[in-house]
């Protein structure tokens, strides 16, 4: 791991401004997230067993809180990955889109919630595109 990425929990975006966000403005937090707080816990608690690596000698792996926020602000914003990572400070974390299609695709129809299909018919076809949409989002970070 490159030296600079390694002191992401002393001048990242999510070990110090989101930590702020949450405790002294929430209404940031979720203006920045687009989520309440009790939602991203949520989502995260439910993500957290598949994007959580273990400790080795060698390094310490990512919160998967980390992850999780990277992985949103990305998909929400559309700023490619390679930019991102410089503010957040971390390693290329693919799995989360992953664990989100194994976590998730099968409780919600997707697109017809999103408002891109018609009808819910339209949307259960369209929603067995989501493992294959999101992994072209990944091979794109």
């Amino acid at each position: 791991m490159r030296s600079w990425i390694g002191r992401h929990q002393q001048f990242g975006l999510y070990d110090q401004l989101m930590v702020e966000l949450r405790a002294e403005d929430p209404a940031s937090f979720t203006n920045f997230m687009q989520m309440v707080p009790a939602m991203f816990d949520e989502l995260l608690g439910g993500l957290a067993p598949r994007i959580t690596k273990q400790h080795t000698f060698y390094s310490e792996p990512l919160p998967p809180g980390l992850k999780l926020v990277l992985t949103l602000c990305h998909l929400a914003s559309g700023n490619m990955y390679v930019s991102m990572k410089f503010a957040w400070r971390v390693p290329p974390c693919r799995e989360v889109c992953q664990a989100i299609i194994d976590e998730y695709a099968n409780e919600v129809m997707w697109p017809f919630r999103w408002g891109f299909v018609g009808s819910p018919e339209t949307a259960a076809a369209e929603t067995e595109r989501l493992p294959e949409i999101l992994m072209d989002i990944i091979t794109r970070l």
